[in-house]
């Protein structure tokens, strides 16, 4: 696994199957270490081990879950050997690029990807195909994609471990919407400062100065406790969330389900 909502995802899969897994994060993951404790924490489903973080996992199993198809790494791994079960769990939006993938319409491949990775993306996308094709793919999502592989990911393991809440009751989500240019940085100023008060869940890819002018935004308090939304959220009562279109607004509506939540996904966008 190499994110922590890949990490959350296969903890699910094992609750939903009732199956034992060796889960072995990847030690690039700046969140993974925390998430992981906070999982062992909470309670792991029985016969779940959490392995220590490796550089490169070792794919010796028959059966595989991976969390991205499009990383390099998973990429590689196909390449090199097949396995006879595939188990893909989410990690954000990319998993809505499956479809075309499967179907031949859209490569596994990056637009940054040099020749020699290309190649490689197109083996393993084959692969893929032919894993899904003979019914050895399980696509395991939160989306509700038209999928004959999909199994719905209704995180009834986090929901079920009656959590007490751990997040202020006001929450803005934060977004790269700046950082990636989509949006001017003033109006994005004004939305969070019209949220007050609330807590503030900075995103990765935010720079240090625009989270200092956030910080200095009346009744606007930064937090980051190294965790992933879904369980720095997971049980909270009556929260009220705003938040930028993101993958996280599909995960947290599943979560926060019947708590009495609210998010409320700002849609309009104040170009660059």
């Amino acid at each position: 696994m190499e994110s922590p909502l890949q990490l959350l995802c296969v903890v699910e899969w094992a609750f939903a199957r009732g199956e034992a897994v060796r889960i072995v994060p990847r030690s690039s993951g700046l969140q993974l270490p925390a998430t992981a404790e906070r999982l062992r924490e909470i309670g792991l489903p029985d016969g779940v081990v959490i392995e220590s973080p490796r550089a490169l996992p070792a794919f010796s199993s028959d059966h595989w879950i991976i969390g991205d198809a499009f990383s390099g790494m998973a990429r590689s791994a196909l390449a090199l050997r097949m396995p006879q079960h595939l188990t893909l769990v989410d990690d954000g939006s990319m998993t809505l690029r499956l479809p075309a993938v499967l179907d031949g319409s859209a490569h596994l491949s990056r637009s940054t990807d040099a020749a020699p990775a290309r190649a490689i993306a197109e083996l393993a996308a084959s692969r893929l195909r032919h894993l899904d094709q003979s019914g050895a793919l399980e696509l395991f999502s939160y989306y509700a994609l038209d999928l004959p592989a999909r199994t719905p990911n209704r995180f009834r393991w986090l929901r079920s471990r009656g959590l007490l809440p751990t997040a202020p009751e006001r929450v803005f989500l934060g977004s790269a919407a700046v950082a990636d240019g989509l949006m001017a940085e003033d109006a994005y100023l004004g939305l969070v400062a019209a949220a007050a008060p609330a807590s503030y869940f900075p995103h990765r890819r935010e720079t240090l100065s625009a989270l200092q002018r956030i910080a200095a935004l009346p009744g606007i308090e930064i937090e980051d406790r190294g965790l992933p939304i879904e369980l720095v959220l997971a049980g909270a009562r009556a929260a009220s969330v705003r938040s930028m279109p993101s993958s996280a607004v599909e995960t947290l509506r599943i979560i926060l389900l019947g708590s009495g939540s609210t998010i409320d996904v700002i849609t309009e966008m104040v170009p660059a």
